[in-house]
């Protein structure tokens, strides 16, 4: 039983707490008038406990990037300038992990100069990750001025943290499904609805949209924990787009293929262009180009046709200086006006449009000029049937002249010489269109096919051509005559017969049924051995006679590359030299086999195992295609035989002359999604013959910071 305190008791407590109450008085009485030191010392308290302060509050929102927080001019974290209220002292801060990324060590410092001696008073604070406040969203109705109330779609918004760091991006729909009822096109949640934002200041803005003024200002919201914030976005529409509708005027005939263009100027500055398409059903010949604006004031430009000559059409008349105009026809000169620039300038832009307005602007153009080139294509035996004469522009290299546009001759893009070598082919007269110098006549080769003696006294289709040679003047309805001859004499061949050996080299055994080519093609036997002679003695050898390389494949094996070329694996063929009439022993060939092993892993969604089907890619980067798999409903896959990485972590590889050391390494590829962002694996893996790899896949959702 509890005993109660006597009077007496009582009254020594009393006595006892005067006593104390009083000493504690006396001792503030004695030290605040007498001591400075005592009063620099309270007000560094004061500013420890307030430093201390400040960094809780900024950790709540900034603590995994306290690390970089300072207490100085520069100081980004928003900490409170302390030289008014503090002038006498300084303060540092110090932060460190604490054996976590989930913990921090702050050490705040504070120092101050007494009676000319440094004092410091200082403190540690340990810190934990605040919890993770429950996000927010923001919803709304996209909307132009011009139609209020009707969803404006495919605007994309724009989120970014007032004090940088996050952002996120959606795009507006025409409306989203509300069980509310309130009308929105837009929502920062994820597919499944879930919230996403941080709480917290955001910046949103609008931009680029096709017929509507950027949202100025943009808006600034302040999210609260689990708020759905309602945000109305009302754009202001730009003036009605203008059109200038540019025909062709030549009939019947396609537009310009993809060598030549049609160009919009203004003031000398190309604005626009548009390229033809060759072939397009029923001549596609009109283009519109599109005028945007921003006020209402019309706009001017100068149209002009740029190397139409690629396009089978030219200037007439023409600003050139020759009969026809190759560029084709400008509105600043109108084949009358040649003082004027063919890009127009401030003065010479007269094709003019308002918003709203469609202004049709025709190009008049014609064929250009054409001739014919004839003669005979032969060689010291006579005249040589089904050679191909082949011309081309005198620029830009390359460039094929398009005889699928000139009427009448569809498919004349060549000619062939007939049974006696002769030939005829409709050609551009040049010279009516440039200069009659070499530099701008049309380019010329002629090929042609020839029988000619070979090994094992066979004969051969050998192909043999002239290279290219320049033919002009070239007129109109002039025909030029050219006559081409053809060196076709060969020496007589001396072959020789080679043979040799296709081995595994991890093995050291042979490789039965590989395809070798040591200039002519042949398949290793059942031993692996190979040997290339002809089918009797009687008729010579096999193999032409010269420096050739070996090379050899095998679909178990890695290909071993022709002739000098690499390939991923290998550095090249093996060089050798066949020594006609005779055997030749060929070095063998070292072939390393496919190695393949297995992909097995899970994706999750952030850390949590998706639920869902998700197809997983596999990009090889040994050059072969690329495989999928797709996870079960608990997130796992695996994919089987996927070809191992090379090289391969053998020692008969690594360091190994005879095998390129390059890395060829795989990556994991998952496509975007609805709810997710597209994925690729941070780094490339290896997989090892017969070995299991592991790829566990982490997405991150759409929208995430």
């Amino acid at each position: 039983m509890k005993k109660a305190f006597t009077f007496t008791e009582i009254l020594v407590s009393l006595v006892l707490i005067v006593i104390v109450s009083a000493a504690s008085w006396t001792a503030v009485s004695v030290l605040t008038p007498t001591s400075e030191a005592t009063r620099y010392r309270i007000k560094a308290e004061n500013l420890l406990t307030k430093s201390q302060e400040e960094v809780r509050r900024v950790a709540q929102s900034l603590f995994d990037e306290l690390n970089n927080c300072k207490f100085d001019e520069a100081n980004t974290c928003g900490f409170t300038d302390i030289a008014a209220e503090f002038p006498e002292y300084t303060r540092t801060l110090t932060v460190s992990s604490e054996g976590s990324p989930d913990f921090k060590r702050v050490h705040i410092a504070v120092s101050w100069l007494e009676e000319g001696e440094n004092k410091v008073l200082d403190s540690v604070v340990l810190l934990a990750k605040p919890a993770e406040p429950s996000p927010a969203n923001i919803i709304g109705l996209v909307q132009g001025e011009d139609a209020l109330g009707v969803p404006l779609p495919n605007v994309k918004i724009d989120l970014a943290g007032a004090n940088g760091g996050n952002s996120s991006t959606t795009s507006s729909a025409t409306l989203l499904p509300r069980t509310d009822g309130k009308q929105i096109n837009y929502t920062f949640a994820d597919p499944d609805g879930r919230k996403v934002l941080s709480p917290g200041t955001w910046i949103l803005t609008v931009t680029d949209v096709d017929g509507y003024y950027d949202l100025d200002p943009p808006i600034t919201l302040t999210l609260e924990t689990k708020e759905e914030r309602d945000q109305p976005i009302i754009l202001k529409p730009k003036p009605e787009n203008g059109h200038i509708i540019v025909t062709l005027t030549r009939p019947g005939a396609d537009l310009f293929n993809n060598q030549s263009e049609i160009g919009l100027y203004q003031k000398g500055e190309r604005k626009d262009f548009k390229v033809g398409q060759s072939g397009v059903p029923g001549g596609l010949r009109t283009f519109d180009f599109v005028v945007k604006f921003e006020d209402t004031e019309p706009q001017c430009f100068t149209v002009a046709t740029v190397r139409s000559y690629l396009s089978a059409m030219a200037g007439d008349p023409s600003c050139s200086g020759f009969d026809f105009d190759a560029e084709g026809w400008s509105s600043a000169q109108n084949g009358v006006d040649c003082s004027k620039p063919r890009q127009g300038s401030a003065s010479d832009d007269t094709i003019c449009v308002s918003p709203g307005e469609e202004v049709a602007v025709p190009i008049p153009l014609v064929y250009i000029p054409i001739t014919t080139i004839k003669g005979i294509v032969a060689d010291h035996n006579g005249p040589i049937p089904n050679a191909e004469i082949w011309l081309w522009w005198h620029a830009p290299p390359g460039q094929e002249w398009p005889w699928d546009h000139h009427p009448g001759d569809p498919s004349r893009y060549h000619g062939t010489s007939d049974a006696e070598g002769k030939y005829e082919v409709v050609v551009p007269a040049e010279q009516d269109m440039f200069p009659s110098t070499e530099d701008f006549y049309l380019r010329m080769e002629v090929q042609a096919e020839v029988q000619v003696n070979h090994c094992c006294g066979e004969t051969i289709l050998k192909k043999f051509m002239t290279g290219q040679f320049r033919v002009g003047p070239l007129h109109k309805e002039q025909p030029f005559l050219r006559d081409v001859s053809l060196d076709t004499n060969v020496p007589e061949p001396d072959c020789g017969n080679a043979n040799g050996r296709v081995v595994n080299d991890k093995t050291s055994g042979h490789v039965p049924g590989a395809s070798v080519r040591v200039v002519v093609d042949g398949t290793a036997n059942e031993g692996g051995n190979y040997r290339f002679q002809c089918d009797n003695a009687s008729q010579g050898f096999r193999v032409p006679a010269g420096p050739t390389f070996i090379s050899a494949q095998h679909p178990d094996y890695y290909p071993f590359p022709t002739g000098a070329e690499p390939n991923w694996f290998y550095p090249s063929g093996i060089p050798v030299s066949i020594t006609g009439q005779v055997q030749n022993d060929m070095p063998p060939i070292a072939l390393w086999p496919k190695g393949f092993g297995s992909i097995k892993g899970r994706v999750y969604a952030g850390s949590v195992p998706i639920s869902w089907v998700q197809e997983v890619i596999v990009q090889f980067g040994t050059g072969e295609p690329s495989v999928a798999a797709y996870t079960d409903t608990n997130g796992f896959y695996e994919i089987q035989n996927v070809p191992a990485t090379w090289p391969p972590p053998d020692p008969k590889v690594i360091g190994n002359p005879k095998y390129n050391q390059g890395q060829r390494e795989h990556w994991l590829h998952v496509y975007e999604s609805g709810a997710f962002e597209e994925y690729w694996s941070p780094s490339s893996f290896r997989v090892i013959d017969g070995q299991e790899t592991n790829g566990d896949i982490y997405l991150v959702p759409r929208g995430a910071s």
